[in-house]
C-alpha cells in the first residue's frame, strides 16, 4: 500500500534570506511529462537542495492531490521509487500578477515533499529517534515501539505522536518541515519570518537551538 504524505501551499508575501552553502552531493531523479513546464525547475531545484535528498527517482504527475485535498503529495510505491502530485505552476514565472511570496512557497513545497522522499526512501531511520530528542516528543514508550521508529518506513509513532506538552503531533510532517526551511538554506530570523506571514504548517515552531539541531541531524543523513 502507497503511504501518502501531504503538504498544503500557504502562501504570503515575505522575503527569503539565503545561507551560502554549498549544495549536497546524490541528487533524486526528477522525471515528469514533456510538457510540464516545471520539470526543468523541479530538477534545477532538487539540484540546489542544501540538504541530502537521496538518490531515487520522483515520477511528477502535474495536478493537485485531490484525493487528499492538497496542492502536493508524494507517495512510495517500492522506495527508492516515489510518485509525487505536483501541480504545473510555471504560470507564477511566466505570467504577471503572482508575488515573490507565491513562487517561493511553491519552492518550499518541494523541497518539504523532498523531505518525505529523503525520509522515506532511507533503508533505517536511526535519526527518528534523535529527532524525537531534538523535538521533545515523548519518548517510545517501549523498545518495541523504538525498534519500529527505526526499522520501519511508517510506524504509527511517526505518524502520531505526543509533543511536549502533551499535545498530538505528526512527526514525519514536522521534519519534512524543519527540512524545506534547511533545504533553502534560511537562518533562523528568516525562518521566523516565514512562517509568520510566507509558509508553515502542521504546528512546527522550533526554537533557534532545535532549527540548528534539525539542519545538522539532516545534513547528516
Amino acid at each position: 500500500m502507497a503511504v501518502v504524505r501531504i503538504r498544503r501551499v500557504l502562501v504570503g508575501l515575505l522575503p527569503m534570506w539565503l545561507a551560502l552553502v554549498t549544495p549536497a552531493g546524490a541528487r533524486v531523479t526528477v522525471e515528469g511529462p514533456a510538457g510540464d513546464m516545471m520539470i526543468p525547475r523541479l530538477r534545477q531545484w532538487a539540484d540546489n537542495d542544501l540538504m541530502p535528498t537521496g538518490d531515487g527517482v520522483i515520477q511528477v504527475v502535474p495536478e493537485n492531490c485531490m484525493q487528499m485535498q492538497a496542492a502536493a503529495c508524494t507517495y512510495w510505491t517500492n522506495a527508492p521509487h516515489f510518485v509525487m502530485y505536483f501541480p504545473d505552476l510555471a504560470y507564477l514565472w511566466t505570467q504577471s500578477g503572482y508575488s515573490e511570496g507565491e513562487r517561493e512557497s511553491t519552492w518550499l513545497n518541494f523541497y518539504h515533499e523532498l523531505g518525505h522522499v529523503l525520509d522515506f526512501g532511507l533503508p533505517r531511520h536511526g535519526y527518528r529517534l534523535k529527532w524525537f530528542s531534538i523535538m521533545h516528543y515523548e519518548a517510545p514508550s517501549s523498545r518495541r515501539r523504538a525498534r519500529e521508529l527505526v526499522n520501519t518506513r511508517n510506524p504509527r509513532l511517526w505518524l502520531s505522536a505526543l509533543g511536549a506538552e502533551g499535545e498530538v503531533v505528526i512527526p514525519d510532517e514536522q521534519f519534512a518541515q524543519a527540512y524545506n526551511y534547511c533545504a533553502r538554506g534560511m537562518n533562523y530570523a528568516a525562518v521566523q519570518a516565514t512562517m509568520h506571514g510566507t509558509y508553515w504548517g502542521f504546528s512546527y515552531d522550533p526554537s533557534r537551538g532545535q532549527y540548528a539541531e534539525a539542519c545538522q541531524l539532516i545534513r547528516g543523513l
